[in-house]
């Protein structure tokens, strides 16, 4: 039997320490790791690839700060004086585990902007997927684009989805405001409002109790913040794009907030005829696998794969796992934030397979 591993972060493990984990395990009960490195499968367009395929335009980078602050190279689509920004490139659900998402920040998304803007462009449009997963409300966008966010002692700093209880005034960078000067529109894929469980918290079955709390108490925070400025949480479609997002790019940085309209097709649009990979046993990760959308999510790793056995490894005690996602999975292995839990986990059920493989 030979295994072919693609996972991606999971909880606290990072993709690399789950790799390690699952060669490990499949070593101790006697399978053989091979050094050979697996075909690595097609990668999907990402959506600023599909606008290019659709519209022309070329990529420019830059270094920016990703979500947890270290400095890394990213990218935005320019076409002729409009930049496209998609800020999950930064900050989406399979580049930040749902537990930090309070720890991390949209910053790397507005100094990006910045960017752009200094590029000469006079339009950026950033667009906002359901799949973002940075609560910091778009504080990081802000700041990027010269908000001076103030704590208690007057000192600016930087908000995360934790810290934005602390900020106590708002110092608002002129520049947007002034008539002609260069326009930010955040595209959302969706036009919720922002009004705790009545509004965009309701569409969030994957969060916590007290990741939920937190954000309520975000929300009741901001909105204090955004009265001053004349805005309504709930009133405006958009305000609640990216948990947030939306309220505060229209409040401090002067935005317009639309949905992917014209676009949408673009974004939709999927390559075809991708070759898929046969493999024997494919190990995958799938996080919250107790979600309604846990099997189409399951269906979207597989895709480029023509797999014999899968095997799923998640941080969902099984007895909750998706029905579905238990009927297409031939194992389904959970774990609990941390390596040897998984460890031994492994160790247990490998240890069956090579008995039964013999």
């Amino acid at each position: 039997m030979k295994f072919t591993i693609n996972v991606q972060a999971l909880g606290l493990l990072s993709a690399d320490d789950l790799q390690k984990t699952i060669e490990s395990a499949l070593t101790r009960v006697g399978f053989s790791v091979s050094d050979e490195a697996a075909p690595a499968a097609p990668k999907p367009l990402t959506r600023l690839e599909r606008l290019r395929e659709a519209r022309g335009g070329q990529f420019v980078w830059a270094t920016i700060h990703d979500s947890v602050g270290q400095r890394n190279p990213a990218r935005y689509l320019s076409i002729d004086t409009t930049a496209w920004i998609d800020a999950s490139d930064i900050a989406g659900a399979d580049k930040v585990s749902l537990d930090a998402a309070l720890s991390t920040s949209t910053l790397g998304v507005g100094e990006l902007c910045a960017q752009a803007f200094n590029a000469g462009h006079t339009a950026v449009n950033v667009l906002v997927g359901d799949d973002l997963q940075v609560y910091d409300m778009g504080m990081g966008l802000a700041a990027g684009l010269g908000v001076a966010f103030r704590g208690p002692d007057g000192r600016a700093f930087i908000p995360v989805g934790q810290t934005i209880p602390l900020v106590q005034s708002v110092g608002l960078n002129p520049v947007l405001f002034r008539k002609g000067a260069p326009k930010l529109t955040i595209l959302s894929e969706t036009l919720p409002t922002l009004t705790g469980h009545t509004g965009v918290l309701e569409r969030r079955g994957d969060l916590n109790a007290p990741l939920r709390d937190a954000l309520e108490t975000n929300i009741r925070h901001v909105h204090a913040a955004l009265k001053q400025q004349g805005h309504k949480l709930g009133r405006e479609p958009g305000s609640g794009a990216g948990m947030g997002l939306g309220a505060i790019a229209k409040a401090f940085l002067n935005a317009q907030v639309r949905d992917w309209g014209r676009i949408r097709a673009d974004l939709d649009a999927r390559t075809v005829d991708t070759p898929k990979l046969t493999v024997d046993s494919l190990v995958v990760t799938l996080p919250n696998a107790d979600r309604a959308d846990a099997l189409s999510r399951l269906n979207e790793l597989l895709r480029p794969y023509n797999a014999t056995h899968l095997w799923v490894v998640t941080n969902t005690p099984i007895e909750s796992v998706n029905d579905g996602v238990q009927k297409r999975a031939t194992v389904v292995v959970p774990c609990v934030e941390g390596e040897g839990d998984l460890a031994r986990k492994l160790d247990n059920l490998l240890g069956l397979v090579k008995a039964y493989t013999k």
